[in-house]
């Protein structure tokens, strides 16, 4: 098997991880092995055409990651770096 090695990884990221694998008894790897293949058979099984990349992850770590008050702030944030960068924003 190969290596994978994820860089800048935030903490809070990495706290949520840590507490997934000592939730489900896991070492830190296997918990993000565990993650990454439930992300990509999601992935695989549902066109995603019509979301975004934040709605994907939100509904593949749905429930480990950010609570629903969290993620509108998140893509509310989100949103005004674009608005920064001078891209357009699409609202629903």
């Amino acid at each position: 098997m190969s290596d994978l090695l994820i860089r800048n990884v935030p903490p809070a990221l990495q706290s949520d991880l840590k507490d997934l694998a000592k939730k489900h008894g896991r070492s830190l790897s296997d918990e993000a092995k565990d993650l990454l293949t439930h992300a990509l058979l999601h992935a695989k099984s549902k066109p995603t055409k019509d979301r975004n990349a934040f709605e994907i992850l939100r509904e593949v770590f749905a429930g480990s990651m950010m609570a629903d008050e969290e993620h509108e702030e998140f893509i509310k944030d989100v949103e005004e770096m674009r608005r920064d960068e001078g891209r357009r924003v699409d609202y629903p």
